[in-house]
């Protein structure tokens, strides 16, 4: 008997304490507005840890897109400052050349005037020094466009600014041909004093 009622108690014991865990958590935790909480609070953890990747994702994005466009820009700027240095290293060979010119053309002049002193060749002087003072401007000109690249390049808008540049290299080199066809046809005049002489 002793031993029924000892079986029967942890029976009832065994039986009735879990139906009584189970009520008690079906009470506080398993009604359908907790579980709806819970799955919400859930949801907007998950949305703000998207919107966090989101956020790191497109900081990142933009900091790429900044390093690769600067490292364009100082590309940019890198070709900008060879094509001007190859433009002034030609100007300057041809403004050497040219000089050179002149003054082969003044010796043979002072040849002919000292051969020929009767000669008139005031107008031929007059064209080497219309050249010689346009050689000048174009120097000039040259110096003041290399001294301004720095100042082009570190603008808001250096395509613009490198119009300017082109500019002045387009008028210099348009000075250099203007000086090389007055040359030429000082070249022409000597030549036809000495025809004319012969």
């Amino acid at each position: 008997m002793k031993r029924l009622l000892i079986i029967a108690s942890l029976l009832f014991v065994a039986l009735v304490f879990p139906l009584y865990a189970i009520a008690q958590t079906e009470d506080d935790s398993d009604t359908p507005s907790t579980r709806r909480e819970e799955a919400k609070e859930r949801f907007e953890t998950r949305r703000d840890l998207l919107e966090e990747r989101r956020v790191e994702l497109r900081e990142r994005i933009s900091d790429r897109r900044a390093t690769r466009s600067a490292k364009l820009e100082e590309l940019r700027k890198q070709r900008i400052r060879n094509f001007f240095a190859l433009m002034v290293r030609r100007m300057n060979a041809a403004i050497t050349r040219l000089e050179r010119l002149i003054e082969r053309i003044e010796s043979r002049l002072a040849k002919f005037e000292e051969e020929n002193p009767e000669a008139d060749t005031t107008t031929i002087h007059a064209d080497i020094d219309s050249a010689k003072s346009l050689l000048d401007e174009a120097k000039a000109n040259l110096d003041a466009a290399q001294a301004s690249l720095e100042d082009v390049l570190a603008s808001q808008d250096p395509k613009d600014a490198f119009g300017i540049i082109r500019e002045a290299i387009s008028e210099v080199k348009n000075q250099l041909k203007e000086v090389h066809s007055i040359l030429v046809h000082t070249i022409g005049d000597i030549k036809g004093l000495r025809v004319g002489n012969e």
